[in-house]
């Protein structure tokens, strides 16, 4: 295409310069106007006018009236006051090669001047019209210096240039220039169905189109190259169901506005905090995923890791279905999910409304979302119920998904969503469940960092698995499988433990065996006769570092039990086991034994005081943890750097 442009000027110049010879060789003067008729103007020789080569050829940016090769004139009529002369006075007081550069401005007119942009061509003064193109005076600067389409030349342009979408314009490779223009606005035109013409007004718009690899989807603050690739996508027609793509089965238009600048993107830095609440899952909103077909709760924040041990439900971005009127519902943000209470739009969580493909199987005829805001995002962890209105087919709750084609979907019904409502019902937040940590926690920050009584940390009773792996290092996300790779440990910081009473009281709910991060770290006995003195549950926490943690006991010993579980059941050796274990408040054999083993009140163990856990015991593995600025005081005596 561009070779025919340049055949095309090539035989325009040769045209030219064969007329040229015609008319020396036939001795055909300069055509001449005299002006003798303008007017009296008390000059004797008349003016002349002389039409040159490059007039013949129809050139409108050279009729000033500045000599050509041929050119005669008198010694130079006074024209003032003349007004059938006016324009042409004018005219001659604007050299033709003003019409393509002024200023150190090289002033584009067309698509050729375009194409020659990074060549190094010389600008001549017919450039300004795609006819003359290459014709003319070739035009100097100032100091006499060639003008040449540079890489690093300044341009200007003039109008609206069409563009050949199946050889869309692109600037050069290294382009150091400029252009004029600072690109388009909110109130820029984007988009023209009626001429199916796409605007141009930065070189992040030229560059996706001309990328096969590139996403092609054009989004409406296009126009503006800070924010390319921002706001909501375009459609094609006016049913809004064919997205408009920067392919070339569209027009597309270089409007003046146009810059070559490219600034950061505001996109790049929205992806990159969408990136850091990702954390690496599946999708933001995300609360459990199965991994080696087991279910893992993912802790992200402070407010997750205390709810462990208090039995409420897991529960991930959710919506409410509003009545509209007759047959037709609204969604709207209800919960953003446990573990990105953090955000409170949908913005925050990079989901576009239009992203969300509504479950074509539900009951209701859902129309679209309403609003940006989520209702509640600080308070459902407490809210135990919360779980079972998410996980039934006839809820007024909708959860988020991703389908197998990785879009984000919104689902309800149990039929297209069966296995993700499965994964949810009935998980709470044990203290033998499985968790994965995936972002570091600051305790310094948030809700809970105001420093009183009521919110120092309260150590954790653990006997399930707990794994840190930040951003999900070490996890096949897609695969649900961990891998060989050493996942990076996330930091738990600035944690303050504080025991103040003298005296350890082991019938308060408050008080706990072992002190530290964790108070205990065990593992249960079994319930069946076989089992009765083995380890019903392997324990593991790994990969987890704590930094800048404070443990303090002020106990030093443990308060008088009005009776402990041993002195019970040697008093009533003569009760059946059965009465026993109700008059105890014991559900099993197993539960008798481990509050024989690791419940006893006057275990003076009970005391022992470490940054990571108070006690460990039972069959328990602790893998790839560690302690950064640690410090541990314990009145007891009882204390260990890591564990007590």
């Amino acid at each position: 295409m561009r070779l025919k442009r340049i055949c095309k000027h090539a035989w325009k110049r040769l045209v030219a310069m064969t007329l040229v010879i015609a008319m020396l060789n036939t001795s055909v003067g300069p055509v001449s106007v005299q002006a003798e008729d303008i007017g009296e103007t008390g000059v004797d020789d008349p003016q002349v006018v002389t039409l040159d080569t490059d007039d013949a050829n129809g050139n409108t940016g050279n009729t000033d009236g500045n000599k050509g090769s041929g050119e005669e004139s008198g010694d130079g009529a006074d024209t003032s006051g003349s007004a059938g002369n006016t324009e042409t006075e004018e005219q001659g007081n604007v050299p033709a090669e003003q019409n393509v550069y002024d200023s150190g401005l090289i002033r584009i007119y067309n698509l050729e001047q375009l194409e020659a942009v990074g060549t190094g061509a010389q600008v001549y003064s017919g450039d300004d019209s795609a006819d003359t193109f290459g014709t003319g005076d070739a035009v100097t600067d100032e100091n006499g210096s060639a003008v040449v389409y540079g890489n690093d030349a300044a341009y200007m342009l003039m109008n609206e240039i069409s563009l050949d979408s199946s050889d869309l314009w692109q600037l050069p490779a290294g382009f150091a220039g400029s252009f004029t223009g600072t690109g388009g606005n909110a109130g820029s035109p984007l988009y023209d169905a009626e001429t199916d013409t796409i605007y141009i007004y930065n070189n992040y718009q030229l560059g996706t189109a001309n990328d096969p690899e590139a996403l092609k989807t054009v989004m409406s603050n296009d126009m503006i190259a800070e924010e390319f690739g921002m706001g909501q996508i375009v459609f094609a027609d006016e049913a809004e169901e064919t997205q408009l793509e920067y392919t070339d089965a569209h027009n597309y238009v270089l409007t003046t506005d146009f810059t070559s600048e490219m600034p950061e993107l505001k996109v790049a830095e929205v992806q990159d905090e969408v990136s850091v609440q990702l954390g690496g899952r599946e999708f933001i909103g995300q609360s459990a995923m199965k991994i080696d077909g087991e279910t893992y709760i993912l802790i992200g924040n402070e407010k997750q890791l205390r709810a462990i041990g208090d039995d409420v439900a897991v529960v991930p971005m959710y919506f409410a279905r509003n009545h509209v009127s007759w047959n037709n519902y609204k969604l709207k943000p209800y919960y953003p999910g446990d573990a990105d209470l953090n955000i409170t739009t949908l913005s925050d969580a990079g989901i576009e409304k239009d992203d969300i493909k509504f479950d074509s199987t539900s009951l209701y005829n859902i129309t679209g979302i309403e609003g940006d805001s989520f209702e509640k995002h600080t308070d459902l962890l407490n809210d135990s119920s919360i779980g079972d209105s998410v996980t039934h087919a006839d809820s007024t709750k909708y959860v988020i998904s991703i389908d197998e084609n990785g879009d984000k979907k919104l689902t309800a019904d149990s039929e297209s969503n069966e296995e993700y409502i499965k994964l949810y019902k009935d998980l709470k937040y044990t203290n033998d469940a499985n968790y994965i940590i995936f972002r570091d926690i600051d305790f310094s920050t948030g809700e809970f960092s105001d420093g009183s009584a009521d919110n120092l940390w309260d150590p954790l009773m653990f006997h399930g698995t707990m794994i840190g792996a930040e951003n999900m290092t070490g996890i096949d996300v897609q695969a649900g499988q961990f891998t060989d790779e050493v996942p990076v440990s996330p930091i738990l910081s600035n944690i303050s433990v504080e025991y103040s009473d003298t005296k350890l009281d082991m019938n308060s709910k408050d008080s706990k065996p072992g002190m530290g991060f964790f108070a205990t770290v065990g593992s249960r006995v079994g319930n069946s006769t076989e089992d009765l003195f083995k380890s019903k549950d392997h324990v593991k926490v790994e990969n987890l570092t704590l930094e800048k943690i404070d443990v303090e006991s002020q106990a030093s010993e443990i308060a008088d039990p009005p009776m402990t579980v041993l002195e019970a059941l040697i008093k009533l050796l003569d009760w059946t086991v059965g009465t026993l274990l109700k008059l105890l408040g014991l559900g099993s054999v197993s539960d008798l034994l481990n509050a024989l083993i690791s419940g006893s009140s006057t275990d003076m163990s009970n005391l022992a005081t470490g940054c990571f856990a108070g006690k460990i015991f039972g069959d328990v593995e602790i893998i790839n943890c560690k302690v950064i600025n640690g410090n541990v005081d314990s009145a007891a005596g009882m204390s260990g750097g890591f564990a007590g």
